[in-house]
């Protein structure tokens, strides 16, 4: 095998589908009908994948998840910056999930127009696309907000990161807020994956954060990504506890940037 991203992919140990689990002994077995799919859709140039393709992106996200469900990257959040930066938007906090009783406020980073109306950003897309008829997805929401500019604390994360934005918010929890136990996605027609930052208030005594019904030793202030097509869930304790959730486009591009970004190699 002389194909660079086939290499990576061998040489790599990571869930296929269907609780499959791949390794240098049965790899073959298991990645030879997903790769022949993915190596004869339509023909490559410079060994690169066609990120259009749902076989592409299943097996990028694939080895994503091979780093684990939980990966830290290198990034910090400064809690005192990011109090400074979101309180010109105290009167612009709308309800995430408008039709869930749930103490959860979100505030857009990016938009469909670039404003903070949070309709249908800071919605169900599922539940608003099909009471108003519409199809809007993760990676359509693409308009940087006022909000996206003035955060200085996550400067270098967006920056990173703002190729290939997708649907991203900050989303504020009061004491009580939660996010019931939920996956965000199932098959393999995921076109973007999950990063999330802890902003404000997420100390362990403040927030909990549960995969698999296991709780997960998240630390304040750190970023990761989180491969949310497991059962997750989130409490808070405290009031104001923030949090920063990025939809970033799955591409070969996303792909490698994560890859560079992984605090422990």
């Amino acid at each position: 095998v002389t194909d660079p991203c086939l290499l990576f992919i061998i040489e790599g140990s990571f869930q296929l589908m269907d609780g499959l689990i791949c390794n240098r002994l049965n790899v073959c077995k298991f990645l030879l009908y997903p790769v022949f799919l993915w190596k004869h859709q339509k023909p490559l140039s410079s060994a690169r994948m066609d990120s259009e393709s749902a076989v592409s992106r299943l097996i990028l996200l694939q080895a994503l998840a091979g780093l684990g469900n939980i990966v830290e990257l290198d990034f910090l959040i400064p809690q005192a910056q990011f109090i400074i930066d979101t309180a010109p938007f105290a009167q612009s906090w709308c309800q995430y999930n408008p039709r869930k009783q749930v103490t959860r406020q979100g505030l857009s980073l990016t938009s469909l127009d670039g404003e903070l109306s949070g309709t249908p950003d800071l919605d169900s897309l599922a539940e608003y696309n099909l009471i108003n008829k519409t199809s809007h997805d993760e990676h359509h929401f693409i308009k940087t907000t006022p909000v996206f500019h003035a955060m200085e604390a996550l400067r270098p994360l967006l920056a990173y990161f703002s190729p290939y934005l997708g649907r991203s918010h900050l989303i504020r929890f009061q004491a009580g807020g939660h996010f019931p136990p939920h996956r965000d996605a199932f098959g393999i027609g995921m076109r973007c994956f999950r990063i999330l930052g802890l902003c404000q208030n997420c100390e362990a005594d403040q927030m909990v954060f549960l995969m698999d019904n296991e709780r997960v030793p998240l630390q304040a202030g750190r970023v990761y990504f989180v491969e949310t097509r497991h059962a997750h869930s989130l409490f808070s304790f405290a009031d104001n506890c923030t949090i920063v959730v990025l939809n970033v486009i799955l591409n070969e591009h996303s792909f490698r940037a994560v890859m560079k970004a992984v605090k422990i190699r």
